[in-house]
């Protein structure tokens, strides 16, 4: 296995869209409508748009629908399922809760369903406004709309009018990924599926330079020092505030050497600036710290503590202790890599290319993109979680984990091929931009809440800025500002604008928000996730109300006081108590 270069000729994709109008709650199905670039056709019936999707006219095409993944693909699974022809064959992939792509076969005929979000990462309004130049038409749900009057919109409104918005969903997706795929054979690229792999296929084909072989061990033992980001709240409140964010923080990163091919392995740090290494040994936070540098990994969660304990370590974090009065006790095994510097030109060439772009100029916003996605596939999993349907007698040959849910319908776990994973690359880059961002928290004369490539600090933190890569900018100011956990805050702006963001809590208002805060719960009413459904023995898509709560759930990341105020956890306070006890924050 090897990150090599990709030399064969570029492929021009052949794709389609598609999306699916149906009443919320009831799921009633109104309006199927697909685009090719040329042709829009609408369907009432799901199985007629079916019989035109899957004939042998269409044969290898891709069909992306935005969030499709979530939402419209199991409309199709279920028909799929319980009306087709069992000489269909389905082979779906997930990330996450999503089947980002769905594999239809028939005999020697296959279709792609592909889920768009995964291609180009935002709703689909502003897809239409900052890369194609058209208005999203009819009651956009991401508009701030209530949920009845969203499902009175889908219920009552003629079908004439909802196949004019239909038609507009579809025009717009279609030309958001047909800019996209021009942008990419511009840049000497390849439009891929999703986001990450076509970020992957232009740095082959025109940034690297050299073949990496790639070692299943050696990404073993650097994934155990992989920590993607830093989230975590300091203080739960602030008044008058500075939030800064850094410029394309992990493609900053991206400009500093980079873990190349693996030199050799010994028992001490090599001696020399500028060394790559990975290293297996025992660390010492000093006890008096209170924004410890270095993560560990603890029953699923990383933490930022104090105290000693063993593990494998980047070069990066390891200096960043030891600058932080930190030290190493002990060193096990060093790894030492090659610089590697072509992930750099990449990082510098799009970021130089989008800087002088204006706002209104799609590239800008596919550069952005597409500078974000490259770093976390070169740690990609191996292991993935997949859906067959029908599957042919060689499925039942492979030795995979395997659970039938329902007659014909299958989940499994199995390992996949990636050639391009170098998790030290990874490693490296993410170490880099938790680093940096350190290194500001660490000077401000007060802090609040960190968020991978941004953080809160008191007014009194200045620092310079600039439009430059890694520059800082002055994102907001905040008046009032609540972090009740990661990625889970309120904010309210000078300029009077109220920021509400809840991961996992699907379009949270902040009335949401504040009864979360007292410990109640709320309600959140969505689509059955896939595989949810196929467990429960059903494969009709169906809503279903939940309730999630905050308090109580989780260990936070680290100790809070009554008052808001905290301090980092112990190592050994991490590894004594259980999921039993553990606090909130």
């Amino acid at each position: 296995m090897a990150l090599s270069p990709i030399t064969r000729p570029v492929k021009l994709r052949d794709f389609s869209v598609y999306d699916l109008e149906w009443i919320p709650h009831t799921l009633e199905l109104r309006v199927v409508g697909t685009y090719d670039g040329h042709e829009y056709r609408s369907f009432l019936k799901l199985e007629d748009f079916l019989n035109f999707a899957l004939s042998s006219r269409n044969r290898g095409r891709w069909f992306y629908a935005h969030a499709g993944g979530l939402f419209d693909v199991q409309f199709i699974l279920d028909h799929l399922i319980r009306k087709m022809s069992k000489e269909y064959e389905i082979d779906a992939k997930f990330s996450g809760s999503s089947a980002i792509i769905v594999k239809v076969r028939r005999g020697k005929n296959c279709w792609f369903f592909v889920d768009s979000y995964w291609l180009l990462r935002a709703p689909l309004r502003e897809i239409g406004e900052k890369m194609v130049g058209k208005k999203k038409g009819g009651l956009d749900p991401t508009a701030g709309y209530t949920k009845e009057q969203i499902e009175e919109y889908y219920r009552s409104t003629p079908i004439a009018e909802l196949i004019e918005y239909n038609k507009l969903d579809c025009e717009i997706l279609y030309e958001g990924i047909a800019i996209f795929q021009e942008s990419l054979l511009a840049l000497g690229g390849q439009l891929q599926m999703t986001l990450a792999s076509s970020a992957m296929q232009l740095f082959r084909r025109r940034f690297l330079h050299q073949t990496i072989k790639t070692r299943p061990g050696v990404n073993e033992m650097a994934r155990n020092a992989y920590v993607a980001s830093r989230v975590e709240v300091i203080q739960k409140k602030c008044t008058d505030a500075n939030y800064y964010d850094i410029n394309s923080s992990f493609p900053f990163a991206m400009k500093s050497p980079a873990p190349g091919k693996l030199i050799q392995s010994s028992r001490s740090i090599p001696s020399g600036d500028n060394q790559i290494y990975l290293a297996k040994g025992r660390v010492r936070v000093p006890d008096d710290s209170f924004l410890p540098p270095l993560p560990i990994r603890e029953k699923g969660r990383i933490y930022f503590p104090v105290g000693a304990w063993d593990g494998w370590f980047s070069n990066v974090d390891l200096e960043l202790l030891e600058e932080m009065g930190g030290g190493i006790e002990r060193i096990d095994e060093v790894l030492s890599f090659e610089p590697f510097h072509d992930l750099g030109e990449y990082a510098e060439t799009l970021y130089e290319m989008r800087r002088p772009l204006d706002e209104s100029d799609p590239m800008r916003t596919i550069l952005k993109l597409l500078l974000n996605s490259l770093y976390g596939k070169f740690a990609e999993q191996s292991e993935k979680q997949a859906l067959y349907i029908n599957p042919g007698a060689e499925f039942f040959q492979r030795n995979i984990k395997r659970e039938m849910v329902m007659p014909g319908v299958w989940l499994a776990i199995e390992e996949a091929e990636v050639e391009h994973v170098h998790v030290p690359i990874a490693m490296h880059i993410t170490g880099i931009a938790r680093r940096n961002l350190y290194r500001y928290m660490d000077r401000s004369r007060e802090s609040y809440y960190y968020d991978t490539d941004g953080f809160a600090c008191s007014l009194d933190s200045i620092f310079q800025t600039g439009d430059k890569l890694g520059d800082l900018k002055l994102e907001k100011v905040i008046r009032e500002g609540l972090f009740l956990a990661p990625k889970l805050y309120t904010m309210l702006t000078d300029k009077g604008k109220r920021i509400v963001k809840g991961k996992g809590f699907s379009k949270m208002s902040y009335e949401d928000f504040l009864r979360l805060e007292e410990g109640d719960n709320v309600e959140i009413e969505r689509m059955v996730r896939i595989r949810e459904n196929l467990r429960a023995g059903r494969s009709e898509p169906m809503e279903k109300i939940y309730e999630k709560r905050f308090r109580g759930s989780v260990r936070p990341k680290r100790f809070f006081n009554l008052d808001g105020s905290s301090r980092p956890w112990h190592v050994d306070e991490l590894r004594a108590s259980n999921d039993s006890d553990e606090e909130a924050a």
